[in-house]
């Protein structure tokens, strides 16, 4: 793993813009009109998407910090001790 695995994984954090477009386009423009039930399963969807992105970038950074590929003097404890607390 290398910062462009962290970068990568920044930058996919930004498709939930475009799955809020896509949600834009079905609940306004769309010819077929969704049900409440299809608006709220893809506002689900996105919320559980992003928590997953959000998951995995947070798992890249700390993976760089355990493999010293980044490294903070501001990091007064290591990861295994956050993750106990």
């Amino acid at each position: 793993m290398d910062r462009f695995d962290l970068e990568d994984a920044m930058s996919r954090m930004q498709a939930v813009e475009d799955d809020i477009d896509d949600i834009i386009y079905k609940v306004g423009d769309c010819p077929e009109r969704p049900t409440e039930d299809d608006i709220l399963n893809l506002l689900i969807g996105v919320k559980t998407l992003s928590q997953a992105r959000y998951s995995k970038m947070w798992s890249v950074f700390e993976q760089l910090i355990k493999d010293n590929v980044i490294a903070s003097d501001n990091v007064s404890r290591t990861i295994d001790d956050t993750n106990h607390t």
